[in-house]
């Protein structure tokens, strides 16, 4: 992740792997402190996970939900 802290960060991926990259090649996402709070919050407003959780390494655990527009959002948590 690229950026100063409390700032918008930009992630850049290379890589073959498909779990790693968004279908449509840009994706959006937020960091939590927790990613096992965030999941069972999304889950408790009806909001289902899409993809996930993936740990590619283990510094990261993430997950997709979609946005009303059937993009993929990651919730991503490093460690």
């Amino acid at each position: 992740m690229l950026g100063t802290e409390g700032q918008p960060k930009i992630e850049l991926i290379q890589g073959n792997d498909p779990t790693l990259k968004p279908e449509c090649g840009v994706s959006v996402g937020f960091d939590v402190e927790s990613l096992d709070e965030a999941i069972e919050n999304l889950k408790s407003k009806g909001i289902p996970v899409a993809r996930g959780p993936i740990t590619p390494n283990p510094s990261l655990r993430f997950f997709y939900i979609l946005d009303p527009d059937g993009f993929e959002v990651q919730i991503a948590e490093h460690s």
